[in-house]
C-alpha cells in the first residue's frame, strides 16, 4: 500500500493492484481494499 504510493490519497481504480500470492487483487475489488486499509491505519 505504501510502497505503491496509495497510502493517504485516492487513486485511480485503474491504477489500484494488490498482488497476493498467485492472484492480482485489482478494480472496484481494490478500491474496496484501498478504503479498509486507510481506515484501518487511521485507527491506530
Amino acid at each position: 500500500h505504501r510502497q505503491n504510493g496509495y497510502a493517504g490519497r485516492q487513486p485511480d481504480v485503474k491504477e489500484l493492484t494488490y498482488p497476493f500470492q498467485d492472484i492480482v487483487i485489482w478494480g472496484v475489488t481494490a478500491k474496496i481494499l484501498h478504503h479498509l486499509i486507510e481506515v484501518v491505519n487511521t485507527v491506530r
